[in-house]
């Protein structure tokens, strides 16, 4: 399970849903059997990224059963429900789906898409956009390239 978790905290962190002290600590915590604050000023983890440990805590069995790990991914809401996958509400895309681009739309952009001129009507480029959409990953992003969120989008 080790192997598994290293390859699913490198993911989050390579889709900036952690910041490097936040990966470092969860796959040192792995080796070692020490814990991790998920929650702190020092480091960022997206609600996402607990999302999708939640599901590969709760899909390992052999983890949950382990009473020395104490794992308890979820704590139902007021207004969502809770299942054994996590909270649960209308809408919610399981971590494991793939969004596939549909009716020759481009998955990938060019950078004069995303920085060039906005489109007729539009009142922002679509990084723009994308940025305000994403501000928290923008900055994990941006941390993780060495640079302040502004600096990294000036350089753009």
């Amino acid at each position: 399970w080790q192997r598994v978790w290293e390859m699913m905290v490198d993911g989050l962190y390579d889709e900036c849903l952690i910041d490097s002290k936040m990966r470092s600590n969860l796959l040192t915590a792995a080796k070692t059997g020490g814990s991790v604050k998920l929650s702190g000023k020092d480091s960022h983890m997206l609600d996402r990224a607990r999302a999708r440990m939640g599901y590969l805590f709760t899909s390992l069995r052999c983890i949950l059963g382990d009473s020395s790990i104490n794992f308890k991914p979820y704590v139902p809401t007021t207004d969502a429900a809770c299942d054994a996958l996590g909270v649960t509400h209308k809408g919610r895309i399981p971590s494991l789906t793939q969004i596939v681009p549909v009716y020759s739309e481009e998955g990938i952009m060019d950078i004069k898409e995303l920085v060039g001129e906005p489109k007729q009507g539009a009142v922002s480029t679509m990084l723009e956009f994308l940025i305000s959409q994403l501000p928290h990953e923008w900055e994990i992003f941006a941390q993780n390239e060495g640079m302040h969120p502004t600096e990294l989008y000036e350089d753009i």
